[in-house]
C-alpha cells in the first residue's frame, strides 16, 4: 500500500520578494550607469602635458653585477668582517676561516677547480646552442641574399623560327633577402650577448678557484675570503664557529652593484620607436611607496619565447638608485617620457571620438547644441589629450564615457 505525500507548496511571497528584490537590483543599476555614463560638460583648458609608455616588471640585476662568493674550502669560520647591507670593495676580506691541514686544503681547492670548469664547459654547450642555430640561420641568409643578388639567367632555345630566348629572374626577392639576412645578424648579436651574459657567474666561481688553487698551492692568505667585486652585501651565510663549505652550492656571501640594477619589461611593437636609448623613464616601486625613482631605457632587445617561439620586445632601463632603496625582484612601474608640451590646449580623453570617416571629433556646445568639430590631436598623457588645432579655448566640449 503506497502512501501520498503532500509535496511542499511555494509560497507566493517567496517568489515575490525574489522578483522585488531583482527589480530594485536592475534599478539601482540602471541608475548607476545613466550617472557615471551621461554625457558632462568640460571647458577646454592650457595644461602641460607628459606622454608616456607605460610599463611593467622586475628589478634584476646584470649578471656582471653580481658575484655569490664561494667558501674555498670545507672549514669552521673564525672570523666575519663583514654584515648584510655593509657596502664593501672588491679584494675586501669578508670572512676568516680556520686553518685545517694544508694537504687537505689543497686537495680540496684543486677539486673545486674541476668542477667549476666542469660547470663552465656545460653551461657553454648549454647556453651555446641558440647561438649555434642563429649562426646556422645567419649562413642561410647569406646565401639566400647572395642568391638573389645574382644576375637574371639567360637561356636560348632554337625553334622552327629561330630562336627562342627566356630570362629567368632569381626566385628569391632581393629585398625581402636583405632583410632576412638583417634580422638573423639580430639574431646572432641577441644570441652571443645572452650566452656571455649566461657565463659570467661559471666564469666567476672558476676565477675564484683557480685564485683559491694558487693560494693552496703557495699557502699565502688562504683562510681569506674576499669580495670579487665592489656592491652591498646582500646575504651573508657565514656565523663564527660555524662551518661553511659543507653544501658547496651556499655561497659564503652575496654581493651586489646596487648602483648598477635594471628594470626588464614587456615593450609593445607600436611602442618601439617611441622608447629608443636614453629615452628618460620614471619608475615607481611597489615595496617602497610614496617615492618615484628615475631612469633611462638603455636598449630594447628581442626575446623568443612560448612554444610557438613568438618574438617580443623588451626594454631595459637603468634605474638610479638613491640610496640603495630598491633592490633586485622588487616590482617596479614605469613611465617612458615619450614627449612633453607646455601650456597647450586640452581635453579629457573621454572628449574624443572619431567620425564615420575616422576622423577624431569631440562635440561643442554651439548655439545650445552638440556639434562635432573636427580636431588634430597632439600628446596624450592618458587622461588628457592635446589639441593642436581645431579648438581656439575655452570652448565647452562633451565628455562621454562608454559604458561598462
Amino acid at each position: 500500500m503506497s502512501v501520498a505525500r503532500e509535496q511542499p507548496r511555494v509560497r507566493r511571497t517567496d517568489w515575490r520578494w525574489a522578483a522585488a528584490v531583482a527589480l530594485l537590483l536592475l534599478v539601482g543599476l540602471g541608475t548607476w550607469a545613466f550617472i557615471n555614463t551621461r554625457p558632462k560638460p568640460f571647458t577646454v583648458v592650457r595644461r602641460d602635458i607628459v606622454a608616456g609608455v607605460p610599463l611593467e616588471g622586475k628589478v634584476v640585476v646584470p649578471p656582471s653585477e653580481r658575484a655569490d662568493v664561494m667558501p674555498p674550502y670545507r672549514a669552521p669560520v673564525a672570523k666575519v668582517y663583514t654584515s648584510i647591507g655593509a657596502n664593501v670593495d672588491r679584494g675586501e676580506t669578508l670572512v676568516e676561516l680556520s686553518m685545517p691541514n694544508v694537504q687537505s686544503v689543497y686537495e680540496e681547492a684543486r677539486s673545486r677547480v674541476r668542477e667549476a670548469e666542469t660547470a663552465y664547459a656545460n653551461a657553454k654547450v648549454t647556453y651555446g646552442g641558440d647561438l649555434k642555430a642563429a649562426q646556422q640561420r645567419l649562413s642561410q641568409a647569406r646565401a639566400a641574399e647572395k642568391a638573389a643578388a645574382a644576375p637574371p639567367v639567360v637561356q636560348t632555345t632554337p625553334t622552327e623560327g629561330g630562336t627562342a630566348v627566356t630570362i629567368r629572374e632569381p626566385a628569391i626577392d632581393t629585398t625581402a633577402a636583405t632583410q632576412a639576412r638583417i634580422a638573423a645578424e639580430q639574431d646572432v648579436s641577441n644570441a652571443q650577448a645572452t650566452l656571455n651574459a649566461a657565463l659570467i657567474p661559471y666564469q666567476q666561481q672558476l676565477e675564484a678557484a683557480r685564485e683559491a688553487f694558487k693560494d693552496a698551492q703557495s699557502g699565502r692568505k688562504m683562510a681569506l675570503v674576499r669580495a670579487p667585486i665592489s656592491g652591498t652585501v646582500l646575504a651573508l651565510n657565514a656565523r663564527a664557529g660555524d662551518e661553511v663549505g659543507k653544501d658547496r652550492k651556499v655561497p659564503v656571501a652575496t654581493i651586489v652593484d646596487l648602483d648598477e640594477l635594471e628594470l626588464h619589461a614587456d615593450l609593445k611593437a607600436e611602442h618601439v620607436s617611441s622608447s629608443k636609448e636614453g629615452t628618460p623613464v620614471t619608475l615607481t616601486i611597489k615595496e617602497i611607496p610614496n617615492e618615484t625613482f628615475e631612469g633611462t631605457v638603455k636598449s630594447i632587445g628581442t626575446e623568443v619565447s612560448g612554444p610557438l617561439k613568438q618574438q617580443k620586445y623588451v626594454a631595459v632601463v637603468s634605474i638610479r638608485n638613491r640610496k640603495g632603496q630598491v633592490k633586485p625582484g622588487m616590482e617596479a612601474e614605469a613611465i617612458v617620457r615619450a614627449g612633453e608640451v607646455k601650456d597647450v590646449l586640452a581635453v579629457p580623453v573621454d572628449a574624443v571620438h572619431t567620425d564615420e570617416s575616422g576622423r577624431p571629433v569631440v562635440r561643442v556646445l554651439q548655439n545650445g547644441n552638440w556639434t562635432p568639430v573636427v580636431v588634430e590631436l597632439g600628446l596624450s598623457d592618458g587622461r588628457y589629450t592635446e589639441i593642436r588645432s581645431g579648438l581656439k579655448g575655452n570652448e565647452t566640449v562633451q565628455v562621454k564615457r562608454d559604458v561598462l
